[in-house]
């Protein structure tokens, strides 16, 4: 009897906050790896799993999966937070994309490898929701509720990002299979303090504090937000653990 081809996926984050809730998931599990670069390599029985953070925005995403790819992964997971844009959705939801859009008006929409979407569990499984509808990746970080809901109002999309369109882009181009799998952070109707949009850009601890000083307002907010990204990241990693089991 001859054994299972060994496969390798690769899932691109944004930020390390993101991934923390599958690393987790993945120690718990007592599976090796090792780290090269930006690039962090786990072994799942017949499966090579690289996990790359990348950073926030297009260009950085871009970077992230190509360097993926460079290292063989086969199939290309965009994961991380998203803002709710359904009224419907709450903190902790996971958003399974269908297809992915753009803000930019000459970019038509990218639809999902459903061989992949097919490997995420179902609501069921676990004690939150998922559910399955487009993802829409904006340009710079949105806070303001109004525009939450403009945007809800324009693309019908479930929730925002910043990353899953140029990762798909990237996928689409080398023909590779590519999914996206968000857990909501933030709601439709959350409206989160402007110095958001400069803390989603600054990984410099140094600056971060500084940031902070200068906003004392937005602590409390903040740390409502982080709270959020906590159960966020946890529900993530659940969900990714288990749709990796269903494909070992």
């Amino acid at each position: 009897m001859t054994s299972r081809a060994r496969r390798t996926i690769g899932i691109v984050f944004a930020l390390p906050q993101e991934q923390r809730g599958l690393e987790q998931v993945l120690l718990e599990s007592h599976s090796s790896f090792y780290r090269s670069g930006n690039l962090r390599t786990w072994y799942l029985k017949e499966l090579t799993l690289l996990v790359a953070v990348g950073g926030v925005g297009r260009k950085r995403c871009t970077q992230a999966t190509q360097e993926l790819l460079e290292a063989g992964a086969q199939w290309i997971l965009s994961a991380g937070f998203a803002a709710a844009l359904d009224p419907s959705i709450r903190v902790g939801d996971i958003i399974v994309a269908d297809r992915v859009l753009s803000n930019e008006d000459n970019e038509e929409a990218i639809a999902c490898d459903q061989r992949l979407v097919r490997t995420i569990p179902p609501s069921g499984k676990f004690g939150f929701v998922i559910r399955h509808g487009s993802l829409v990746s904006w340009n710079s970080v949105v806070c303001a509720a109004a525009e939450k809901n403009q945007i809800h109002r324009t693309t019908g999309a479930a929730a925002l990002d910043m990353e899953s369109y140029a990762a798909a882009q990237v996928c689409a181009r080398a023909k590779v299979p590519f999914a996206a799998v968000r857990s909501i952070s933030d709601t439709a109707n959350e409206n989160l303090p402007e110095v958001t949009r400069r803390l989603a850009t600054t990984p410099e601890a140094f600056r971060v504090g500084i940031i902070l000083m200068s906003n004392p307002q937005a602590w409390f907010p903040l740390l409502k937000l982080r709270r959020q990204a906590e159960l966020a990241a946890n529900n993530l990693g659940e969900v990714l653990g288990l749709m990796l089991l269903r494909l070992v």
